[in-house]
């Protein structure tokens, strides 16, 4: 049954359910104000979201909220005029014109129409983002209604009295800002609704829907496990021809290539590809599970699969048949060490997307493989971008920095210094280039006249402090504005100027902390305090107060320089603060080993192997360097040590754990590969041992492409390049 058109104009109302929205509530009323009406249902608000509604020209009506969408959309219909309706969440915004949807409306007989909904994942790129399509453009009928306690949805009342054909896919779009990380953080809706799902589902034990929704829940919060659990239930309970079956079993792989988990993954993927076979988003996924398993060839042709097949009717990223599969197509190219293919594909991809972040990426570590200049790769860049401007330069500025790039990072930057974003980059790259002082300058710059969140301040001030620190063993020291510096942050700094300049490191201590210790001792107002007045570092509740902090404290400042140094990839402060504070010195080792100075490293890691002082992280590190030279022995001994450091150590980073075990199963067929291959060599009649051996090589090419080592950016890949060059030259010189 379809309603024909009549003679007078069809008025459109926006319905918008809000709750404590008033940061959201005015730029949503404005994507819509040529709608004939709007009408804010608040449920209970207390930041003025009513005031601002009303002041924008809304009507607002106030609901008891009783932990049920359905029930507040449903009431708030009852209060809508119009003939048809569009319903907006406050963190949304109508991107099509009102005139759009009154021409989409004028065209249609339908009851209703699916919108396209575009989730924002990244504020720099707006083209980051998962679409898909939600019924949210009805006509105003007493017969239609919500169901659903959460992820409520009116489009079967519509399909239960009308024919599937009631309902249509409309071209309007709606952005939704709500997806965003920093709106995600500010508000802590995945436990709202993880209770309102277990509340649905007290009603409905076996509704596929709600246990899909659980288990989203669950991977928001990151339990990954307990997500896992609720997907296989939501499987073995959803209806074939459900709207949202495809993208339960998305979001299930998802979840299981996140662990690492390629073979549970497989079943799930090639039910799904039987089932929806022109799903682009699948192949990508089937790509990243082969890839894990080491099965790099058979990955190139799922990826390669994806840019031909189609996502627009399914739940997926923007340019998962584009862009992205280039990219993947890229990386793989370039796992397989097929650098000018991997190029191409990374080029590809960025035709399609300049600002990628993924393929930019991708693009400059194939061209540093290819020795192409810096200028080179930064010009192509650029003149895809064609225009440059903050904050969207970001991206380029991440890219910039961890290629090592710092020339053109700070050209990018020093012509753009009105904004923030800009006086941080030529920040990093003057610190790069060991130009403390005018580093030192633009972070007191930016500490001044920039409203900062508190983890951005606390990184600022991190760098100043290491600033200062450089700039004193340079003998330059620079005057800096501490008194706003956290009191651990001062002690901090005090504590490595103090001992570059004296010494004073505890050296005999094995304790990387312990040096702090030694620290305090010589600088209290009692030095003749006895052993019982002493304090030991690892017993929180005992450590001392001093100028506003505590030995804790400051030993975290301590670990979190040191985690910038090793990102940034900066050598030469990480091999001065070795030479310094020996009581350091493993903490050090690991740094510089992953900033790429991989021989003072080794050499720093097998003296705490000799004084019994190399943990688990310590011991893969250098079982991985005896890999990459073959010694395929004495790494097994060193990673079976850290597999049994890991059992006493009780919980352990998942993603080092897997690491360990293609580390482990690697080397364990390697020295198969190399007791069979001298059996052979005594009984070379022997033509099964043969076969096995072949099986074995096949099982070493597989293992060898499964990310086994240590990952790093292109800088700190180019930083062992220039390590070794060194190293070679200076060999020799010697000869």
């Amino acid at each position: 049954m379809y309603i024909s058109h009549s003679n007078r104009a069809v008025t459109i109302g926006i319905l918008i359910l809000a709750r404590d929205e008033a940061a959201l509530i005015g730029p949503c009323l404005d994507s819509v104000t040529e709608a004939d009406e709007y009408l804010v249902a608040d449920t209970g608000s207390f930041d003025g979201t009513p005031e601002i509604a009303l002041q924008r020209g809304a009507r607002v009506i106030h609901l008891q909220w009783n932990d049920d969408f359905s029930e507040a959309r449903n009431e708030a219909l009852q209060h809508m005029t119009t003939d048809w309706i569009l319903v907006l969440d406050a963190d949304e915004r109508l991107t099509s014109s009102m005139q759009e949807v009154r021409q989409w409306i004028y065209h249609t007989n339908g009851e209703g129409s699916t919108v396209k909904i575009i989730n924002r994942l990244s504020e720099e790129d707006v083209q980051l983002a998962v679409h898909h399509r939600a019924v949210r453009l009805f006509r105003r009928r007493d017969t239609f209604y919500y169901k659903g306690i959460i992820h409520e949805d009116i489009g079967p009342s519509i399909t239960e009295i009308y024919e599937e054909t009631a309902l249509a896919d409309s071209p309007i779009t709606i952005e939704h800002i709500g997806t965003l990380p920093q709106q995600i953080q500010l508000k802590n809706k995945p436990e709202r609704n993880k209770q309102l799902l277990l509340k649905s589902m007290e009603l409905h034990p076996t509704d596929a829907f709600v246990l899909y929704g659980l288990g989203v829940t669950a991977v928001q919060q990151h339990r990954l496990d307990e997500a896992h659990h609720w997907f296989s239930l939501a499987r073995d309970n959803v209806d074939a021809n459900a709207a949202y079956r495809p993208t339960l079993y998305r979001d299930a792989i998802k979840a299981l290539l996140a662990q690492n988990k390629p073979h549970l993954a497989e079943d799930w993927l090639q039910e799904a590809i039987s089932n929806y076979s022109e799903y682009a988003e699948l192949y990508i996924l089937q790509g990243q599970s082969l890839s894990q398993q080491g099965l790099l060839g058979d990955a190139l042709h799922s990826f390669q699969r994806a840019l031909t097949a189609s996502s627009e009717h399914y739940v997926s990223e923007n340019g998962t048949s584009s862009y992205i599969a280039h990219t993947w197509v890229g990386e793989t190219f370039r796992q397989l060490r097929q650098h000018s293919e991997a190029l191409k594909s990374f080029n590809d991809a960025l035709i399609d997307h300049p600002q990628y972040e993924p393929a930019l990426h991708g693009f400059v570590a194939a061209a540093v493989e290819l020795n192409v200049s810096e200028e080179e790769v930064a010009a192509h860049i650029e003149s895809l971008w064609k225009e440059i401007d903050f904050p969207s330069a970001v991206i380029l500025v991440r890219v910039y920095k961890q290629a090592g790039y710092h020339h053109s990072l700070a050209q990018l930057c020093v012509n753009r210094l009105s904004t923030p974003q800009a006086i941080y980059g030529l920040t990093i790259a003057w610190i790069h280039k060991e130009r403390y002082a005018e580093a030192n300058g633009m972070l007191h710059h930016l500490l001044q006249t920039t409203r900062l969140h508190d983890t951005e301040r606390r990184l600022l001030e991190d760098w100043q402090a290491i600033c200062a620190w450089q700039s004193h063993l340079q003998g330059k020291p620079t005057l800096i504005e501490s008194s706003n510096w956290k009191p651990a942050v001062r002690e901090a700094c005090k504590l490595l100027t103090k001992s570059n300049k004296s010494n004073e490191f505890n050296k005999s201590t094995t304790s990387g902390k312990a040096h702090i210790h030694h620290y305090t001792v010589e600088h209290t107002e009692h030095p003749a305090e006895t052993a019982h007045d002493k304090y030991d570092i690892h017993e929180i509740g005992s450590a001392p107060e001093f100028e506003g902090t505590n030995l804790i404290e400051i030993d975290e400042v301590l670990n979190r320089w040191m985690e910038l140094l090793r990102d940034e990839a900066l050598i030469q402060p990480l091999q001065k603060w070795a030479i310094h504070a020996e009581s350091r010195d493993l903490d050090c080792a690991k740094a510089l080993y992953a900033a790429g100075d991989i021989y003072s490293s080794a050499e720093m890691l097998l003296k705490a192997m000799a004084e019994q002082r190399l943990d688990a992280e310590g011991a893969m590190l250098l079982g991985e360097l005896l890999m990459q030279k073959q010694h395929w022995q004495e790494a097994l001994d060193l990673l079976e040590g850290a597999r049994l450091l890991h059992t006493e150590q009780g919980e352990v980073d998942r993603d080092t754990v897997v690491r360990l075990d293609r580390m482990l199963a690697l080397t364990y067929v390697r020295l198969s590969e190399h007791y069979l291959q001298q059996a052979i060599a005594v009984e070379p009649q022997q033509q099964a041992w043969e076969e096995q051996l072949r099986v074995i090589r096949l099982a070493i090419e597989q293992l060898s492409a499964t990310p086994w080592e240590l990952p790093r950016t292109t800088l700190q890949r180019r930083n062992i390049q220039l390590v070794q060059s060194e190293a070679d030259r200076l060999s020799h010189r010697s000869e």
